[in-house]
């Protein structure tokens, strides 16, 4: 059985600079990452879910035109009822937008869930301008040093699975 990402909706609320909060390491390298970027600089988020990051990131610097898309219609339907100003769309295999439309592309917390990674990051290269900023971010879940496991360890974060069996029957994550 696949995940159902209609069911299970992603990045709900905003991501936060408190560091008490678990976006707050990926938001803060992401703002820094952008700093460079001049005023009306397009970026895209990419695996957005209801726009928890790219909402942020466009408080943050709200000079940016600020873009995400997903692959569930029900994280964007939801993304859009926050009057943002974050320009939301449905993406597919192929994302919905022109040949070098974007300034910098964001990823986080995606690239471990896609069955074809070289396929979505040959998308983020082609919507990309020439000489743009690609910033990722994947976690080491599987780490037994990665912040995650120490989180778990000392109960700030349950596991989210716990065996190998029902990671691979409810979806592709990739440890």
């Amino acid at each position: 059985m696949a995940f159902n990402y209609e069911q299970s909706i992603w990045g709900r609320g905003e991501a936060g600079k408190r560091w008490s909060d678990p976006t707050s390491i990926r938001l803060r390298r992401a703002l820094k990452a952008l700093g460079h970027l001049p005023k009306h600089a397009k970026v895209l988020e990419v695996g957005c879910g209801a726009g928890q990051f790219i909402r942020a990131i466009h408080r943050f610097r709200p000079d940016l035109e600020s873009f995400g898309c997903d692959i569930s219609q029900a994280a964007i339907a939801l993304a859009k009822k926050s009057a943002d100003g974050v320009d939301y769309a449905v993406s597919t295999d192929a994302l919905p937008y022109v040949d070098g439309a974007f300034d910098a592309v964001l990823i986080f917390d995606v690239l471990e869930h896609v069955a074809h990674p070289g396929l979505l990051l040959g998308e983020v290269g082609r919507v990309l301008k020439r000489g743009g900023l690609f910033f990722a971010f994947v976690p080491c879940e599987g780490d037994w040093l990665s912040l995650w496991h120490l989180l778990r360890f000392f109960h700030r974060f349950p596991s989210v699975c716990c065996d190998e069996e029902a990671l691979q029957t409810h979806s592709i994550h990739l440890q």
